[in-house]
């Protein structure tokens, strides 16, 4: 007897000692997973695919989940709702109408995926305290401040390992439209980048196994006007099962640069 082979990647969480694990058998609201069975006739069979309520065996709702390519020996199916369903896999033999019938139990458990920033404590630009030659107003330099990016789980909100990679959308905006320059990590590859004095756009995908990134923002220092940076992210997904940001919180963060004082040149009688 043939049994069904679930193709499974183990996605490990590891947060505060505590191990989250998604797998075909224990996935996350929104991702999707791929299921396989090597069928018993090599022609002359139907292969019929269904998901079904574990408690009554009786047919889960369609809006629970979705089956890409039914019928042939491997199905892709993304899980949207969470619960305790069944994946049946009916062979038919086409001339003897005999069935063989392979099930496995899957519990779908809510999304515990997030992306994360935090504000950063108000500040002076980086001229505070140097010594400015001759109050000259295009003399002031660029400030550098920098954001850090996590991915969360929902049990605990401090950090976690991540095997797989992820991507999100970023804006950054500036109040004074001071923008110079928007970095990320070597490790990451920012696709669509687009930077103008008030905002900053693009897409970052996240390798080499990392649950935190950093981002730079560098920007024109001016006299008496303060500046408030924000980054906001968006469109979060990890990339291994296609878990959607579930939590949408913490997604943007912001700093304050606080004014810095026109005061004149030394003057004397």
């Amino acid at each position: 007897m043939k049994s069904i082979k679930l193709i499974i990647a183990s996605l490990l969480l590891m947060v505060g000692g505590n191990v989250f694990a998604q797998t075909g058998t224990t996935p996350f609201v929104g991702s999707t997973h791929t299921y396989e069975v090597t069928r018993g006739l090599a022609t002359g069979s139907t292969l019929t695919w269904s998901v079904l309520n574990t408690a009554d065996k009786s047919g889960a709702d369609a809006g629970d989940f979705s089956i890409a390519s039914n019928g042939g020996a491997t199905v892709d199916i993304t899980w949207k709702k969470a619960g305790n369903y069944t994946v049946q896999l009916a062979e038919e033999n086409s001339t003897t109408g005999c069935i063989t019938l392979r099930q496995s139990d899957v519990v779908v458990g809510t999304n515990q995926f997030d992306i994360a920033i935090a504000d950063l404590t108000a500040t002076c630009s980086d001229a505070s305290g140097t010594v400015i030659v001759n109050n000259a107003n295009d003399n002031l330099g660029t400030t550098s401040k920098t954001f850090t990016i996590d991915m969360k789980t929902q049990a605990d909100m401090t950090g976690a390992t991540f095997i797989p990679d992820w991507k999100f959308d970023y804006e950054v905006t500036s109040t004074n439209g001071d923008l110079q320059s928007v970095t990320f990590d070597d490790n990451t590859a920012v696709t669509s980048p687009v930077v103008g004095a008030n905002s900053a756009t693009g897409t970052v995908t996240v390798n080499n196994d990392d649950y935190s990134i950093q981002l730079t923002v560098v920007f024109n220092n001016t006299w008496n006007n303060g500046d408030v940076i924000t980054v906001t992210l968006s469109n979060g997904i990890e990339l291994t099962y296609n878990t959607p940001d579930g939590l949408n919180t913490n997604d943007e963060g912001a700093i304050t640069i606080n004014a810095l004082p026109a005061t004149t040149n030394i003057t004397t009688d």
